[in-house]
Formats: structure tokens, C-alpha cells, sequence
């Protein structure tokens, strides 16, 4: 079965089809609310899109997770730009998805904290990952989204 499984508050599937919809995107109870710097971003980023146009590819179904938004990082919930943006990377990161679908968490790749100079020899590379988290039962689908007035909107693509 082709089923696409989304997450309803990634906002980056907004990016070719309806950015600016995006200002409203997360329940100002919970934050961040976009602010006018977050506004001024998102409207120039839409612009780049010129006349491109990008679609989902077409599944059977599309199950909508977390629309009830109690999956979010908890400190980036303030009215400031950094905030925002932060929490638009946790909400499309694969860690949220794999939360999400019931998935073990995957091992952090290697994290590189001396890199060699090309003037002299190479230094220590260290290498580090982290252990996996407890993760859901499986995913948890919903047609609709709750919007940030406590109404409903569809799917997101």
C-alpha cells in the first residue's frame, strides 16, 4: 500500500505551494507565534519559487500525525525568529518522524569536533553518537490538524 505519512505541523512541504501560510502555523498557546521577522522571511523565500511548482507524488491515502501538537520541542516556543526556525527544523527533523510512525530512534552519525587543516597534518577526529530514545506505539493518524483558533484544517502535503 503507497500511504504518505505526514507530520501536520512541518512546514516545510509549505516551501513550493503556500509559505506564507505557514505565519500561522503553530498554536500561539504552545509558540512560537511568527513574529514580523518570521513573516518577512517566509514572504522572501516564497518569492523564490518564481513560477516553480512542486507536488506531492500521489499515494493512496495520506495519514496526518501530531495534530494535536504534542509533539514539539518545548523550548522553542518564544515570538523571536531563532525560535521559529528552530522549531520548524525539530518538526521536520527524522527524529520527530521516526517518533511519530513508532520507529526506534536512529544512532546519531559522527560528530566531527577537530577537522585537519590543510597547512598541517591531520588532527583527531572524534567520533560520538548517542543512545536510542523510547519511542510511540505507532503512528496516529488524523484527517484534519487543529488550527491555531481550535479549528480544523486539512491535511498538509
Amino acid at each position: 500500500m503507497n500511504q504518505r505519512y505526514v507530520n501536520a505541523y512541518d512546514v516545510v512541504p509549505l516551501a513550493w505551494c503556500d509559505l506564507p501560510e505557514a505565519e500561522d502555523w503553530y498554536p500561539p498557546s504552545e509558540g512560537p507565534v511568527a513574529n514580523l521577522d518570521v513573516k518577512a522571511l517566509l514572504s522572501e523565500i516564497d518569492l523564490l519559487k518564481k513560477h516553480n511548482v512542486y507536488v506531492q507524488p500521489s499515494a493512496q491515502g495520506t495519514c496526518s500525525m501530531n495534530t494535536d501538537y504534542s509533539l514539539y520541542d518545548h523550548e522553542l516556543v518564544n515570538e523571536t525568529l531563532d525560535d521559529f526556525l528552530g522549531q520548524v527544523a525539530v518538526q521536520h527533523s527524522n527524529s520527530v518522524y521516526l517518533t511519530l510512525l513508532g520507529a526506534p530512534a536512529a544512532l546519531s552519525g559522527p560528530v566531527v569536533t577537530a577537522a585537519p587543516s590543510h597547512r598541517r597534518r591531520a588532527g583527531p577526529v572524534t567520533r560520538s553518537s548517542s543512545p536510542a530514545r523510547a519511542s510511540l506505539t505507532g503512528p496516529r493518524c488524523s484527517s484534519r490538524r487543529t488550527s491555531r483558533a481550535g479549528s480544523a484544517s486539512g491535511p498538509r502535503p
